[in-house]
Protein backbone atom coordinates (compact mmCIF):
# COMPACT_ATOMS: atom_id res chain seq x y z
CA UNK A 1 0.00 0.00 0.00
CA UNK A 2 1.18 3.56 -0.71
CA UNK A 3 1.96 5.18 2.65
CA UNK A 4 0.47 8.52 3.71
CA UNK A 5 3.63 10.46 2.91
CA UNK A 6 3.80 9.09 -0.60
CA UNK A 7 0.07 9.67 -1.13
CA UNK A 8 0.45 13.30 -0.04
CA UNK A 9 3.45 13.66 -2.35
CA UNK A 10 1.52 12.19 -5.27
CA UNK A 11 -1.58 14.28 -4.66
CA UNK A 12 0.48 17.42 -4.19
CA UNK A 13 2.24 16.93 -7.52
CA UNK A 14 -0.79 15.73 -9.45
CA UNK A 15 -4.45 16.61 -8.80
CA UNK A 16 -5.73 13.66 -10.84
CA UNK A 17 -7.21 10.92 -8.62
CA UNK A 18 -5.76 7.39 -8.85
CA UNK A 19 -6.68 5.36 -11.90
CA UNK A 20 -9.46 2.81 -11.59
CA UNK A 21 -8.51 -0.82 -12.16
CA UNK A 22 -10.58 -0.87 -15.35
CA UNK A 23 -8.57 2.07 -16.73
CA UNK A 24 -5.26 0.24 -16.71
CA UNK A 25 -3.82 -1.85 -19.53
CA UNK A 26 -1.01 -4.39 -19.51
CA UNK A 27 2.47 -4.09 -20.99
CA UNK A 28 3.53 -7.74 -21.07
CA UNK A 29 7.12 -8.86 -21.78
CA UNK A 30 6.09 -12.20 -23.30
CA UNK A 31 9.58 -13.68 -23.43
CA UNK A 32 8.27 -17.22 -23.95
CA UNK A 33 7.47 -19.11 -27.11
CA UNK A 34 3.87 -18.97 -28.35
CA UNK A 35 2.50 -22.46 -27.73
CA UNK A 36 -0.87 -23.36 -29.24
CA UNK A 37 -0.69 -27.10 -28.56
CA UNK A 38 -2.82 -27.05 -25.41
CA UNK A 39 -5.40 -24.79 -23.81
CA UNK A 40 -3.43 -24.05 -20.65
CA UNK A 41 -0.18 -22.96 -22.28
CA UNK A 42 1.50 -19.79 -21.06
CA UNK A 43 0.54 -17.98 -24.24
CA UNK A 44 -3.09 -19.04 -23.93
CA UNK A 45 -3.30 -17.94 -20.29
CA UNK A 46 -1.74 -14.60 -21.20
CA UNK A 47 -4.15 -13.71 -24.00
CA UNK A 48 -7.09 -14.93 -21.93
CA UNK A 49 -6.20 -12.57 -19.05
CA UNK A 50 -4.65 -9.51 -20.73
CA UNK A 51 -6.81 -6.42 -20.63
CA UNK A 52 -8.13 -4.94 -23.90
CA UNK A 53 -5.69 -2.64 -25.75
CA UNK A 54 -2.73 -4.15 -23.90
CA UNK A 55 0.75 -4.31 -25.47
CA UNK A 56 2.43 -7.71 -25.88
CA UNK A 57 6.22 -7.69 -26.34
CA UNK A 58 7.56 -10.63 -28.32
CA UNK A 59 11.24 -11.52 -28.20
CA UNK A 60 12.12 -14.35 -30.61
CA UNK A 61 15.88 -14.21 -29.89
CA UNK A 62 16.97 -11.01 -28.12
CA UNK A 63 15.42 -9.35 -31.15
CA UNK A 64 13.63 -10.60 -34.28
CA UNK A 65 15.76 -13.75 -34.64
CA UNK A 66 17.07 -15.15 -37.92
CA UNK A 67 13.86 -15.61 -39.89
CA UNK A 68 10.07 -15.69 -39.98
CA UNK A 69 8.48 -18.08 -37.49
CA UNK A 70 4.95 -19.18 -38.37
CA UNK A 71 4.00 -19.58 -34.70
CA UNK A 72 4.73 -15.91 -34.09
CA UNK A 73 2.59 -15.08 -37.13
CA UNK A 74 -0.28 -17.06 -35.58
CA UNK A 75 0.38 -15.42 -32.21
CA UNK A 76 0.15 -11.92 -33.67
CA UNK A 77 -3.09 -12.80 -35.46
CA UNK A 78 -4.45 -14.27 -32.21
CA UNK A 79 -3.63 -11.09 -30.30
CA UNK A 80 -5.12 -8.80 -32.93
CA UNK A 81 -8.35 -10.81 -32.88
CA UNK A 82 -8.56 -10.18 -29.12
CA UNK A 83 -7.87 -6.45 -29.32
CA UNK A 84 -4.23 -6.76 -28.21
CA UNK A 85 -1.23 -5.13 -29.89
CA UNK A 86 2.08 -6.92 -30.48
CA UNK A 87 5.41 -5.07 -30.51
CA UNK A 88 8.93 -6.43 -31.08
CA UNK A 89 11.87 -6.42 -28.66
CA UNK A 90 15.05 -4.53 -29.63
CA UNK A 91 18.01 -4.19 -27.27
CA UNK A 92 19.78 -0.83 -27.56
CA UNK A 93 22.49 -1.37 -24.91
CA UNK A 94 22.11 2.20 -23.63
CA UNK A 95 22.34 3.63 -27.12
CA UNK A 96 25.48 1.81 -28.24
CA UNK A 97 23.82 -0.59 -30.70
CA UNK A 98 24.33 1.12 -34.07
CA UNK A 99 21.26 2.83 -35.46
CA UNK A 100 22.01 2.21 -39.16
CA UNK A 101 24.05 -0.31 -41.20
CA UNK A 102 27.76 -0.45 -40.40
CA UNK A 103 30.90 -1.96 -41.82
CA UNK A 104 31.58 -4.03 -38.72
CA UNK A 105 32.23 -7.04 -40.96
CA UNK A 106 35.63 -5.43 -41.65
CA UNK A 107 36.49 -6.16 -38.04
CA UNK A 108 35.50 -9.80 -38.40
CA UNK A 109 32.01 -9.54 -36.93
CA UNK A 110 28.52 -8.51 -37.98
CA UNK A 111 26.42 -6.25 -35.76
CA UNK A 112 22.64 -6.18 -36.14
CA UNK A 113 21.80 -2.52 -36.06
CA UNK A 114 18.47 -1.07 -34.95
CA UNK A 115 17.22 -0.33 -38.49
CA UNK A 116 17.93 -3.91 -39.58
CA UNK A 117 15.91 -5.23 -36.66
CA UNK A 118 13.01 -2.89 -37.38
CA UNK A 119 13.04 -4.00 -41.02
CA UNK A 120 13.21 -7.68 -40.05
CA UNK A 121 10.17 -7.40 -37.79
CA UNK A 122 8.34 -5.42 -40.45
CA UNK A 123 9.16 -7.92 -43.19
CA UNK A 124 8.47 -11.13 -41.28
CA UNK A 125 5.57 -9.89 -39.13
CA UNK A 126 3.83 -7.04 -41.04
CA UNK A 127 0.85 -7.02 -38.66
CA UNK A 128 2.97 -5.97 -35.70
CA UNK A 129 2.14 -2.65 -34.04
CA UNK A 130 5.59 -1.32 -33.11
CA UNK A 131 8.81 -1.85 -31.17
CA UNK A 132 10.06 -2.14 -27.58
CA UNK A 133 13.44 -0.44 -27.06
CA UNK A 134 15.13 -2.06 -24.06
CA UNK A 135 18.05 -0.59 -22.11
CA UNK A 136 17.18 2.94 -23.21
CA UNK A 137 19.65 5.61 -22.12
CA UNK A 138 18.02 8.74 -20.64
CA UNK A 139 21.21 10.78 -20.36
CA UNK A 140 20.65 13.16 -23.28
CA UNK A 141 24.24 14.45 -23.08
CA UNK A 142 25.78 10.98 -23.18
CA UNK A 143 27.55 9.98 -26.38
CA UNK A 144 26.05 6.99 -28.16
CA UNK A 145 28.53 5.03 -30.25
CA UNK A 146 28.05 3.76 -33.80
CA UNK A 147 30.97 1.77 -35.17
CA UNK A 148 31.60 2.20 -38.87
CA UNK A 149 34.57 0.26 -40.12
CA UNK A 150 37.76 1.28 -38.32
CA UNK A 151 36.47 4.61 -37.03
CA UNK A 152 33.76 5.65 -34.60
CA UNK A 153 30.89 8.06 -35.13
CA UNK A 154 29.39 9.79 -32.08
CA UNK A 155 25.90 11.21 -31.66
CA UNK A 156 23.92 12.21 -28.58
CA UNK A 157 21.49 9.72 -27.13
CA UNK A 158 18.63 12.14 -27.79
CA UNK A 159 19.56 12.30 -31.49
CA UNK A 160 19.94 8.52 -31.54
CA UNK A 161 16.37 8.01 -30.32
CA UNK A 162 15.03 10.72 -32.60
CA UNK A 163 16.55 8.72 -35.46
CA UNK A 164 14.87 5.52 -34.27
CA UNK A 165 11.53 7.30 -34.05
CA UNK A 166 11.91 8.60 -37.61
CA UNK A 167 12.74 5.11 -38.92
CA UNK A 168 9.81 3.51 -37.09
CA UNK A 169 7.34 6.13 -38.27
CA UNK A 170 8.64 5.76 -41.82
CA UNK A 171 7.64 2.09 -41.69
CA UNK A 172 4.14 2.94 -40.37
CA UNK A 173 4.63 1.14 -37.06
CA UNK A 174 2.71 3.24 -34.61
CA UNK A 175 3.81 2.33 -31.08
CA UNK A 176 7.30 2.89 -29.65
CA UNK A 177 7.93 1.79 -26.07
CA UNK A 178 11.17 2.80 -24.34
CA UNK A 179 12.51 0.99 -21.30
CA UNK A 180 15.34 2.67 -19.35
CA UNK A 181 14.23 0.40 -16.43
CA UNK A 182 14.49 3.18 -13.83
CA UNK A 183 14.15 6.95 -14.23
CA UNK A 184 15.16 7.83 -10.65
CA UNK A 185 17.62 10.71 -10.55
CA UNK A 186 17.38 11.38 -14.28
CA UNK A 187 15.99 14.28 -16.29
CA UNK A 188 14.44 12.24 -19.05
CA UNK A 189 11.39 14.34 -19.89
CA UNK A 190 12.76 14.59 -23.46
CA UNK A 191 12.10 10.85 -23.79
CA UNK A 192 8.36 11.43 -24.12
CA UNK A 193 9.17 13.11 -27.46
CA UNK A 194 11.09 10.01 -28.57
CA UNK A 195 8.66 7.27 -27.50
CA UNK A 196 4.93 6.78 -27.08
CA UNK A 197 5.15 4.83 -23.81
CA UNK A 198 7.99 5.04 -21.28
CA UNK A 199 8.73 2.34 -18.69
CA UNK A 200 9.57 4.60 -15.76
CA UNK A 201 10.20 1.73 -13.34
CA UNK A 202 11.16 -1.94 -13.67
CA UNK A 203 11.85 -3.28 -10.19
CA UNK A 204 11.19 -5.87 -7.52
CA UNK A 205 8.28 -5.48 -5.12
CA UNK A 206 10.00 -3.87 -2.11
CA UNK A 207 11.95 -1.39 -4.20
CA UNK A 208 8.86 -0.50 -6.18
CA UNK A 209 6.68 0.15 -3.13
CA UNK A 210 9.29 2.48 -1.58
CA UNK A 211 9.95 4.34 -4.84
CA UNK A 212 8.74 7.87 -5.57
CA UNK A 213 8.57 8.87 -9.26
CA UNK A 214 10.28 12.14 -10.26
CA UNK A 215 8.04 15.13 -10.92
CA UNK A 216 8.53 15.11 -14.69
CA UNK A 217 6.81 11.73 -14.97
CA UNK A 218 3.46 12.95 -13.59
CA UNK A 219 0.55 13.55 -15.96
CA UNK A 220 -0.29 16.99 -14.53
CA UNK A 221 -3.93 17.64 -15.36
CA UNK A 222 -3.87 15.48 -18.49
CA UNK A 223 -5.32 12.10 -17.58
CA UNK A 224 -4.47 10.73 -21.03
CA UNK A 225 -0.77 11.10 -20.14
CA UNK A 226 -1.15 8.07 -17.88
CA UNK A 227 -1.14 5.94 -21.03
CA UNK A 228 2.40 7.08 -21.71
CA UNK A 229 3.62 5.67 -18.37
CA UNK A 230 4.38 1.98 -17.70
CA UNK A 231 5.51 0.04 -14.62
CA UNK A 232 6.95 -3.51 -14.63
CA UNK A 233 7.08 -5.15 -11.20
CA UNK A 234 8.48 -8.62 -10.46
CA UNK A 235 8.92 -10.86 -7.42
CA UNK A 236 5.50 -9.75 -6.16
CA UNK A 237 3.94 -11.43 -3.13
CA UNK A 238 1.08 -8.98 -2.61
CA UNK A 239 -0.43 -8.25 -6.00
CA UNK A 240 -3.26 -6.13 -4.59
CA UNK A 241 -0.86 -3.77 -2.80
CA UNK A 242 1.36 -3.32 -5.85
CA UNK A 243 -1.64 -2.78 -8.13
CA UNK A 244 -2.97 -0.08 -5.80
CA UNK A 245 0.40 1.67 -5.82
CA UNK A 246 0.58 1.55 -9.63
CA UNK A 247 -2.84 3.18 -9.93
CA UNK A 248 -1.92 5.88 -7.41
CA UNK A 249 1.15 6.64 -9.52
CA UNK A 250 -0.96 6.87 -12.68
CA UNK A 251 0.60 3.97 -14.59
CA UNK A 252 -1.64 3.51 -17.59
CA UNK A 253 0.30 0.33 -18.42
CA UNK A 254 1.36 -2.15 -15.75
CA UNK A 255 2.59 -5.72 -15.46
CA UNK A 256 2.79 -7.44 -12.08
CA UNK A 257 4.33 -10.90 -11.73
CA UNK A 258 5.56 -13.18 -8.96
CA UNK A 259 8.45 -14.37 -11.13
CA UNK A 260 12.00 -13.81 -9.86
CA UNK A 261 15.43 -14.08 -11.44
CA UNK A 262 18.59 -12.25 -12.42
CA UNK A 263 17.92 -11.91 -16.15
CA UNK A 264 15.00 -10.82 -18.36
CA UNK A 265 14.62 -14.38 -19.66
CA UNK A 266 13.94 -15.54 -16.09
CA UNK A 267 11.77 -12.62 -15.01
CA UNK A 268 9.47 -12.58 -18.03
CA UNK A 269 9.34 -16.28 -18.92
CA UNK A 270 6.04 -17.07 -17.22
CA UNK A 271 2.62 -15.50 -16.66
CA UNK A 272 1.63 -14.27 -13.17
CA UNK A 273 0.49 -16.78 -10.58
CA UNK A 274 -2.98 -15.27 -10.45
CA UNK A 275 -3.35 -16.04 -14.17
CA UNK A 276 -1.96 -19.57 -13.79
CA UNK A 277 -4.56 -20.39 -11.13
CA UNK A 278 -7.54 -19.44 -13.30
Amino acid sequence: MVDSGQRERLQGADPIPPLAETEQRNLIPAFFYPDFTHQNSRWQRMVDNARPDSLIVINPNSGPGSGRDVNYVHAIDDCRARGLKVIGYIRTRRGTVPLRPTYAWMLGRRTKNVVEQIDAYRSWYPKMAGVFLDEMNLDAQDRAVERRGFFTHYTTVEQYHAGIKAEVRKRTQQTIVGNPRDVSGSHGDWAFDAVDVLVVQEAGESRYLSWTPPDWVYPGTNRAHAYRIAHLVHGVTNEREVAEASRARHAGYVYITDETGSSPDQLWNEVPRSWRLK
